[in-house]
């Protein structure tokens, strides 16, 4: 399995950041076939081949996410995806 953890600050109110979460597993559902589930804080995500969750905190988003073997050849790709997705849809503030 190869791993990709991702952490990014932001300075969003938890309504408007779980809102911001909520759209991008929307996405993975949509796009990815992805089964996606709250609890507490953190949104966990399963699809063939992935898993992994993304933890809220009042300061900072933390994604967690494990590669089977068949994506491993797209790691870095995959990695940039959600880098830019979380620089643009945390900045700026609440």
């Amino acid at each position: 399995m190869a791993n990709i953890d991702i952490r990014r600050s932001h300075r969003l109110d938890p309504e408007t950041l779980r809102e911001r979460i909520d759209h991008l597993a929307e996405r993975l559902q949509a796009k990815f076939d992805a089964r996606c589930t709250w609890e507490g804080d953190r949104l966990r995500f399963d699809r063939s081949g992935a898993s992994g969750y993304i933890e809220l905190t009042p300061e900072e988003v933390a994604v967690h996410l494990k590669l089977g073997l068949m994506l491993r050849p797209l790691k870095g790709t995959i990695e940039q995806t959600i880098e830019n997705y979380l620089d643009r849809e945390l900045e700026g503030g609440a």
